[in-house]
């Protein structure tokens, strides 16, 4: 159900003349640049990985990643989101998609001061979690997973 846009095109994809592809010089680079908000989606994604995991571990650093900090992970969320905003790339998308992105990042400063309190409320933290996964799935479902032309 996700990358519907993609999975359609490779679907309607046909195969072009052998002739053709003959003549195509073609280069595979083992890396590209896949510009700002694509990287900076892919550094949300670690992140929120990382939270999933606290959040598995009551909230504590699993002693396979004794360095995790909930608390900073949940920073570094919310200034992915806050950096994110400065783009020209997000500036020029939709009001709706900026307004989720902002979503976003209240979700994870609320869950930065949730882990930063003295006396962490992890029902709280687990509310704040869920909000950015909600909404990260709400904007994947509406921007991302939605095939162009349908948006």
């Amino acid at each position: 159900p996700n990358y519907r846009g993609l999975y359609a095109t490779v679907a309607a994809a046909e195969p072009l003349d052998a002739s053709v592809l003959d003549r195509l010089s073609a280069e595979f680079p083992a890396t590209v640049d896949v510009g700002p908000l694509a990287g900076t989606m892919v550094t949300i994604e670690h992140i929120h990985d990382r939270l999933k995991e606290l959040a598995a571990a009551d909230w504590k650093a699993p002693p396979e990643d004794p360095d995790l900090d909930p608390a900073h992970e949940a920073l570094l969320l919310k200034e992915q989101f806050t950096e994110l905003l400065r783009t020209d790339s997000v500036r020029r998308r939709p009001g709706e998609f900026r307004a989720m992105t902002r979503l976003g990042r209240d979700a994870a400063e609320r869950l930065e001061t949730t882990l930063r309190a003295s006396q962490v409320d992890r029902a709280a933290a687990g509310r704040a979690l869920a909000a950015v996964s909600a909404n990260c799935r709400d904007c994947h479902r509406k921007f991302r997973d939605t095939p162009m032309h349908s948006q």
